[in-house]
């Protein structure tokens, strides 16, 4: 249920529980990956090496990243005292 989901791979029910709780979407909490990163549209014994279009991407794929890099990874920067802008001139 809180697999890696979406573009950053989200996991971790704590995880999943925090960008509920900046959502504020109860789905993000009873059908975990299937709405933040997406499921397959297909059986997956019928998807062909290299298909593409095979997953329905799920409706916060695009926040979650977006979230996690701006508050989790933020948060992991400062604890090494460490600013984007220094990240970014070196």
């Amino acid at each position: 249920m809180f697999r890696g989901a979406g573009y950053i791979h989200l996991t971790g029910r704590e995880n999943y529980e925090n960008f509920y709780d900046f959502i504020g979407d109860a789905a993000i909490l009873y059908r975990g990956y299937q709405v933040v990163g997406g499921v397959y549209n297909k059986p997956i014994k019928d998807i062909a090496n290299g298909e593409i279009g095979v997953i329905n991407v799920g409706q916060y794929a695009w926040d979650v990243s977006g979230w996690f890099w701006r508050y989790k990874i933020q948060e992991l920067l400062e604890k090494e005292r460490i600013t984007l802008y220094k990240c970014a001139k070196s």
